[in-house]
């Protein structure tokens, strides 16, 4: 099972969740398919949550210390956005 790192949560009084941030998932990715199957399986594990309202993942560009990021220092693309996208795009299980 794949968990975030560190994820704020926030519950409202109807229980809806919302996750205020997650982000990498137990050290380096070997490849870029580790880390699209690591992204993809803690985004889905999210999305298909029942009273999961929102959630941000929060390593958009790498820093000096982090390298998990989904785009390099420099903010050229690691990965394929369209990848990225599909995953992100996939209809959330609160949305019925």
């Amino acid at each position: 099972m794949y968990r975030p790192l560190w994820a704020g949560i926030h519950s409202t009084r109807r229980r809806e969740i919302r996750i205020l941030n997650y982000c990498g998932a137990g050290g380096r990715p070997k490849s870029e398919e580790e880390f699209l199957e690591r992204y993809k399986k803690l985004t889905e594990t999210l999305l298909n949550h029942p009273r999961m309202c929102a959630f941000c993942y929060t390593q958009l560009y790498d820093i000096e210390q982090e390298v998990n990021g989904l785009y390099y220092y420099n903010r050229v693309a690691k990965f394929d956005p369209e990848k990225i996208k599909a995953i992100n795009s996939q209809k959330a299980a609160i949305e019925g």
